[in-house]
């Protein structure tokens, strides 16, 4: 899922591929726009912050029923000047191979 701010301000969420299983039917989840992730921005003296909302039914096959799975988090920044980028976990910068994804425990909040 990419999640980016246009030059006019604009946040917008895109998902761009479904790296899930290959037992899951590709028609299951779209690909695209993400009209119901809630993206919100705020101005800071380092940068921007940027607060996501992702609908659990975005995530497919992500349930509330699990009680962990594997995941990994990059930022990219290219500004022109060539690619650099942070990330929490590993797996999708210099390859793809969720292998490597690190894993989040889910926990009830009730």
């Amino acid at each position: 899922i990419a999640i980016y701010r246009n030059p006019d301000g604009k946040c917008t969420a895109y998902k761009l591929l479904n790296y899930w299983t290959p037992e899951i039917p590709e028609n299951l989840t779209r690909r695209g726009p993400m009209p119901d992730v809630k993206i919100a921005t705020a101005k800071t003296a380092g940068g921007i912050d940027y607060t996501v909302t992702i609908p659990l039914r975005e995530l497919y096959p992500l349930s509330d029923r699990m009680t962990e799975f594997g995941f990994s988090w990059l930022v990219n920044d290219n500004d022109g000047q060539g690619r650099k980028y942070i990330q929490w976990s590993s797996g999708i910068g210099p390859n793809k191979d969720t292998s490597l994804f690190g894993m989040v425990k889910c926990v009830s909040g009730k």
